[in-house]
């Protein structure tokens, strides 16, 4: 979302009652401005292309009001402003608190933000007199960037130099043409002086018998006093407690911090197992709150036998979004010299075109792509997701590293290219056991490489892109897994090739081109288990008996080369030919003796103009024939 707010009706000081309340009720917010709340505004005007033009409401309401509220779902609103004007200029927007006491030394005032990624800075002031014009405001407490990219932060700050009086607050919006900003869930309250909360405990679902299985921890501090130091345990079944000491904390009000435990769950055994989390101190002393101390149970499976991980990233881009182009500049030749999709290198790729930002018309959209995109909630791109989990820098380091844990089941796999309909099947054999689960078989039919020529980008090359997958993405739902018995799900349906367009399935060329890949994830925790590419078989296309067992030609579209890469089940001998769409030979690769295996043939194209043309296979039991695609 985008921009800001304007023009202002002001609710000043005439009408509000003056008397104080002990302490800053919750504010969550609704439609309208709460009571006894006031506005301050700059009169600057808000463009109607702010929030990229998607949120008309919001915008009129920033050219009536400073602060406006916006309904992030249905009944959920915050209070949000903008900096984004025409003509640009600096904000200077006041959202100011009922009047409240400050009833002791040990009061926080609390509020959520959000900057939807922006950089976008909060400044919080103070009226130690509870005045309601600017002026009044002579103690700046905060100004600091908000939280980010639509993942609001909780933040805490400290009234003590206020105690005993009454006060105002204010948030306001000062930056120049950067983002929104929103503001929720503001109050005032005595808190505690130490307070550790223990929030989450993250392990595997599915433990192998490896030497090192880390307990991860989330921890928070609801409390005045930054937290430098914690005591905190875990229980494996009924073994003795594990303990540790977490020093060198700086952790503030309302703060959080992930910790892992330095000694591992090591070797489980096979079965259900369950861990629970306490912690005991805070700072050094007794942690007098109990109540948010300890994380009962995480319950996990002792898998029976560590097969090798297939690693898996996810990337949503588009042929309309310049950083993605820049991104691939780098991120696609990484792919490729890291063997992507093929079998033996352990590392595997969907990419699934959006059909934003404007123009929005990139044509390799479509529904499936669209339902990866909701259930990982994207709103941003580029972005990417690896073994399930939000990505990293997109670089070796996270594509080594995400091969490195042990997976806990095996994938084989079947994909069929008949001249009409594809047809895949995928046997998934877990070396664990669970039930109640909530997992998913995915299936995706990928496109090698293509030429999008309508990119208005500087990229136009475009590789492993999905152009169906099983259910609409929606996969195959899976509740219960037994160690060692393997599940077979088969996927048919029928297929085109050419011109391609918006939300449909169409290929730009041939499915033997590309890959099928097979991946099992935890719905629930967005894990990616296990993920398998699969090399596509023709029937009736690209084979011929006893001899040839699958040819395929690639990239394609093609500019000055392109490979024919052939499996050979016999030796033969083996020409090739490239002939226009009316039968001319165009040229010719002499005959060659080869082997039985696999076989790689450079074919040249540099003399030949943009069209198609078909590559022809002779070998001593016959011929196929591909379609190649030739775009300078």
């Amino acid at each position: 979302m985008k921009k800001r707010l304007l023009a202002c009706s002001f609710l000043l000081a005439a009408g509000l009652s003056q008397t104080a309340n002990a302490q800053l009720a919750l504010e969550t917010f609704s439609s309208s401005l709460p009571a006894n709340w006031v506005l301050i505004s700059d009169g600057k005007t808000v463009p109607s292309t702010a929030f990229n033009g998607a949120a008309p409401t919001l915008v009129a309401g920033l050219n009536a009001n400073a602060w406006f509220p916006f309904a992030f779902t249905t009944g959920n609103y915050a209070m949000a402003s903008s900096s984004v004007f025409s003509p640009t200029g600096q904000a200077d927007r006041w959202l100011i608190t009922p009047s409240f006491n400050v009833t002791g030394a040990n009061t926080l005032l609390k509020w959520d933000d959000n900057d939807l990624g922006s950089n976008e800075k909060l400044e919080i002031l103070v009226s130690p007199t509870a005045g309601t014009t600017a002026a009044s405001f002579t103690t700046s407490l905060y100004n600091a960037v908000a939280g980010n990219a639509g993942a609001s932060v909780t933040h805490g700050l400290s009234l003590a130099a206020f105690s005993g009086q009454t006060i105002r607050i204010a948030f306001r919006e000062h930056n120049t043409n950067i983002w929104g900003l929103y503001i929720d869930n503001v109050s005032s309250a005595i808190f505690p002086s130490a307070d550790g909360s223990l929030d989450a405990v993250s392990f595997p679902k599915v433990a192998g018998s490896i030497s090192s299985n880390p307990v991860n921890i989330t921890v928070s501090n609801q409390g005045i006093a930054t937290i430098t130091s914690l005591k905190i345990s875990y229980t494996l079944d009924a073994a003795a407690p594990v303990v540790q000491t977490f020093t060198g904390l700086s952790i503030a009000s309302f703060g959080s911090q992930a910790l892992s435990f330095s000694t591992p769950i090591a070797n489980p055994s096979a079965g259900a197992h369950n861990i629970s989390v306490s912690i005991s101190e805070v700072n050094g002393a007794a942690d007098v709150v109990a109540s948010n101390n300890t994380k009962a149970t995480n319950a996990f499976t002792g898998a029976t036998k560590n097969v090798t991980r297939a690693a898996l990233i996810e990337e949503f881009s588009s042929s309309t979004c310049v950083p993605c182009a820049n991104l691939n500049v780098t991120f696609d030749p990484l792919v490729l010299a890291n063997n992507a999709n093929v079998a033996s290198s352990n590392f595997n790729i969907i990419k699934y075109q959006m059909n934003w930002p404007n123009p929005g018309n990139d044509v390799s959209y479509n529904n499936d792509g669209s339902a990866r995109r909701n259930f990982y909630g994207v709103n941003g791109i580029p972005d990417h997701f690896t073994n399930g989990a939000a990505g990293g820098a997109g670089d070796q380091a996270e594509i080594t590293a995400a091969k490195v844990p042990s997976a806990f089941m095996d994938i084989t796999g079947t994909y069929t290219v008949k001249k009409d309909s594809i047809i895949a099947t995928a046997t998934i054999t877990p070396w664990f056991t669970i039930t109640g689960g909530n997992y998913k078989v995915h299936m995706a039919a990928t496109e090698y490489h293509y030429v999008n020529t309508g990119a208005t980008t500087t990229q136009k090359d475009y590789y492993h892109v999905m152009r169906a997958m099983l259910n609409t993405g929606a996969g195959i739902p899976v509740t219960s897994w037994t160690s060692g018995v393997p599940q077979t799900f088969t996927w048919s349906v029928p297929y085109t090739v050419g011109t391609v367009t918006q939300m449909s399935n169409t290929f730009w060329s041939s499915p033997t081109g590309g890959n099928l890949v097979i991946f099992v994830q935890d719905a629930s925790s967005q894990e990616v288990l296990q993920s398998k590419a699969v090399k596509p078989v023709g029937v009736g296309v690209n084979t011929i008996v006893n001899v040839l067992k699958d040819a395929s030609i690639f990239p394609n579209p093609a500019v000055n080369n392109a490979t024919l890469d052939m499996d050979l089940i016999s030796a033969t001998n083996v020409s090739v030919e490239v002939s226009d769409i009316t039968g001319r030979i165009m040229s010719r690769i002499a005959p060659s003796y080869m082997s039985v295996g696999e076989h790689m043939i450079n074919v040249p194209l540099t003399n030949l103009a943009n069209g198609l043309y078909n590559v022809i296979v002779r070998t001593d039991a016959g011929n196929i024939s591909l379609r190649l695609s030739v775009v300078k």
